[in-house]
């Protein structure tokens, strides 16, 4: 029996509320570290994203894209959508992915106490001042983060809603909140 067969339901297409896949194959974010220093696409991310977009996939979650660079930046070679001069690489990018016949979701973030002063050049923001319990497993040596007062806690907020406006004016399909690990709408959670 050939996997065709096997998983019929895998390639047979679906829906999300509107957006229509081709099938139920779906590419998780997975952080390249590929984008420039400030958080440009570049030729590379997008050519790893075509190939991944050529192999079939039903849709694509593009790793974590930062909603206040350089603060909320995790790796130095992150992507961003912090500003409207993103919207250009991020477009390009959403373009191959649909050259392929598959969807493209833009993952946002911040990565609060999970960022680190020496990629981001400023102290890493938190819920609390209270360093992340696990920084020494990935490298973050506990730094010390600086409790975010309740007006910054709104400006993010709509931080994360431009992102998501910029996404949609690039020509995305969707966006998702990375609020899990480390990053900082699970910091708020925890």
């Amino acid at each position: 029996m050939n996997s065709r067969t096997e998983f019929a339901k895998l390639f047979q297409p679906t829906q999300i509320g509107r957006m229509k896949l081709k099938n139920r194959i779906v590419m998780p974010p997975m952080g390249t570290n590929m984008g420039t220093p400030d958080g440009e696409v570049t030729e590379d991310i997008v050519c790893y994203y075509r190939e991944r977009a050529k192999g079939g996939v039903g849709l694509i979650i593009v790793e974590t894209t930062c909603v206040d660079a350089p603060a909320g930046k995790t790796t130095a070679f992150q992507l961003a959508v912090s500003d409207d001069r993103f919207i250009p690489g991020l477009s390009r990018l959403a373009d191959t992915i649909h050259e392929h016949g598959a969807r493209a979701v833009l993952q946002l973030q911040h990565g609060g106490r999970g960022t680190k002063s020496s990629i981001t050049g400023v102290q890493p923001v938190a819920p609390s001042a209270i360093p992340m319990p696990y920084g020494t497993q990935v490298g973050y040596e506990g730094e010390m983060p600086r409790e975010l007062a309740v007006e910054e806690i709104k400006e993010l907020v709509h931080k994360f809603a431009r992102g998501a406006e910029r996404a949609k004016r690039a020509g995305f399909d969707g966006v998702e909140i990375h609020s899990t690990g480390y990053y900082l709408v699970a910091q708020f959670i925890s």
